[in-house]
């Protein structure tokens, strides 16, 4: 099965597999069996406590790849959040 991905990832990943993007990868089950998956050219940049999840910086092609992987719950895109 393969992991939710966001499809503005997505299509950058078909276009552009190699720019370098902030990414916040969940996990399926645990946070040690996703830490153990990922490839050495993701950066965890944050690890979440209430969720098993990691924030990260790399290239867009490798989190494609990644959302391959069963332990990948979701993958999405570090967005700032406005005030109104």
């Amino acid at each position: 099965m393969r992991a939710r991905i966001d499809p503005e990832l997505l299509k950058l990943s078909v276009t552009d597999p190699a720019a370098v993007v902030e990414a916040i990868v969940t996990a399926e089950s645990t946070l040690e069996a996703l830490l153990e998956r990922l490839p050495a050219s993701l950066v965890v940049q944050y690890t979440y406590r209430l969720i098993p999840g990691v924030a990260v910086t790399g290239p867009v092609g490798d989190l494609e790849s990644l959302s391959l992987l069963s332990v990948v719950r979701s993958i999405e895109p570090v967005r700032e959040v406005q005030h109104c």
